[in-house]
């Protein structure tokens, strides 16, 4: 459920709520099944929790940046498997 109000958390509290948003999202976010706008979305309307907007915020932010990491992940990955096919291609020549 969301709110429209900002977080009133100050310190202490609030790095432990950062943590957990963050841990939300490593456990929970599958950046092959949506984007990160689409997983807030759902994890903010559909879930039990209540989240300010300072907390969709980090949603978002968290969300982003797997979605980024796992994007440069995908594409070393794609690169690797180009230089393998060449090489292989190289010694049937």
């Amino acid at each position: 459920m969301r709110t429209s109000e900002r977080s009133t958390l100050e310190g202490n509290a609030w790095v432990r709520r950062l943590g957990e948003l963050r841990q939300m999202v490593d456990d929970a976010y599958d950046p092959t099944l949506g984007t990160p706008m689409q997983w807030v979305e759902w994890v903010t309307t559909e879930g039990e929790q209540e989240f300010d907007m300072d907390d969709i915020d980090e949603l978002l932010d968290a969300a982003e940046r797997l979605f980024e990491r796992e994007q440069g992940l995908l594409k070393e990955a794609a690169d690797s498997m180009t230089q393998a096919k060449l090489a292989i291609a190289r010694t049937l020549l």
